[in-house]
């Protein structure tokens, strides 16, 4: 799989809007369903197009502005145990969904949907870009979407993400604060940043900035 997101991403740059939407769909080698599927596929182009665009612009400029302020972070030994906990919780649990959702995606869509299929993979690769511990460990979503996180490991999820914000001096969630808004703005400015969300939910303002000071704090960890 991992081999497939390599060949993905060196080829996909080099397409154009057009070139994604050449593809036939041919009735003699497919069903009535699998012709009807085919032919609806093309209604996922623009939202490639809109995803693989949002990635170049955030890898190469923006992130990189923020890169510089994360080296300079001067965190405690105490303070970095957790993020290197937490970091390889979502790794694992965002590993294991991102399969299921790329394969079962494949197959709900009869193998005949590729840019259907691309447009997931593309939302899989943006959280490992950057993450969001909301979207991928604690909305309730994951309660009913295979793979199936169960309620006492979304809870354990929330204490880990807990345990990281407690240890953070209030000096420290002040720069971190005005450095993650920073970052939401110029994240926002990419045209069509909101076709790159996923499981987003519906969360106040208190939990989102933390959520989102954990988040830098796990990027490049």
């Amino acid at each position: 799989m991992k081999y497939l997101h390599l060949l993905f991403f060196t080829i996909l740059p080099f397409l154009s809007f057009s070139q994604l939407r050449d593809k036939v769909c041919d009735e003699k080698y497919l069903t009535a369903i699998e012709l009807e599927k085919c032919q609806l596929d093309s209604v996922y182009v623009p939202d490639v197009q809109y995803k693989l665009n949002f990635i170049v612009s955030f890898k190469s400029n923006v992130l990189p502005k923020f890169r510089v302020i994360k080296r300079k972070l001067k965190l405690s030994e105490e303070v970095k145990s957790e993020i290197n906990l937490l970091s390889r919780i979502y790794d694992s649990v965002l590993s294991v969904k991102s399969y299921r959702y790329e394969k079962d995606g494949d197959k709900n869509t009869l193998f005949i949907q590729p840019n259907s299929y691309l447009s997931t993979v593309l939302s899989m690769q943006i959280f490992k870009i950057y993450p969001d511990i909301y979207a991928v460990l604690l909305n309730p979503i994951h309660l009913q979407l295979n793979p199936k996180t169960s309620k006492p490991e979304i809870e354990d999820f929330e204490n880990r993400v807990n345990q990281v914000y407690k240890k953070l001096s209030s000096e420290e969630i002040l720069r971190l604060s005005n450095t993650v808004q920073n970052l939401k703005i110029e994240r926002s400015l990419i045209p069509h940043a909101e076709n790159a969300k996923l499981f987003q939910g519906q969360l106040d303002e208190t939990a989102k900035l933390k959520y989102e000071i954990v988040n830098f704090l796990l990027w490049n960890n």
